[in-house]
C-alpha cells in the first residue's frame, strides 16, 4: 500500500529536478521563490510552495523523464504539489506514470513556443 512508504517518499522528493538546469541563471537545483524572491534548492522551493497552497508547474525540454526512476519521478512532482508538466516531448513511458498519479502532462503544440516562456 502507498501509505506504508509515505515517509519515505518524502525523502526520495529530494531529489527532485536536482540536476535540471535552470534557464534563469545557468544553474542546477536553482529556482526563484515566487514567494520570497531568494533563490533555492528545488525541492525546498516546492516544498515552501505546497505549504503556502501554491500549486506549481514544470516547464521542460524535450524527453522529459528519460532515464528516470519510472515511479518515483512521477511521484515526486504530485508529492510535492505540481499540478503540470509542460514539455517538448516526454519520455514515452514517464508520460504515462504522470497520468498515473494524477499530474497533468502537457505537450507544446509547437515545439518552438518553449523558447518564448520566461
Amino acid at each position: 500500500p502507498r501509505l506504508k512508504f509515505r515517509g519515505h517518499l518524502n525523502n526520495i522528493s529530494n531529489n527532485f529536478l536536482i540536476t535540471a538546469v535552470n534557464s534563469e541563471n545557468g544553474e542546477m537545483n536553482s529556482i526563484k521563490s515566487a514567494v520570497s524572491g531568494d533563490f533555492g534548492p528545488v525541492p525546498a522551493t516546492a516544498r515552501e510552495y505546497k505549504a503556502a497552497g501554491i500549486g506549481w508547474v514544470v516547464v521542460g525540454d524535450e524527453n522529459y523523464g528519460e532515464g528516470s526512476s519510472r515511479e518515483h519521478a512521477a511521484l515526486e512532482p504530485r508529492h510535492l504539489g505540481g499540478k503540470a508538466i509542460i514539455v517538448r516531448s516526454f519520455a514515452r513511458i514517464h508520460e504515462t506514470n504522470l497520468k498515473k498519479q494524477g499530474m497533468l502532462p502537457l505537450t507544446f503544440a509547437d515545439p518552438a513556443d518553449y523558447d518564448k516562456v520566461q
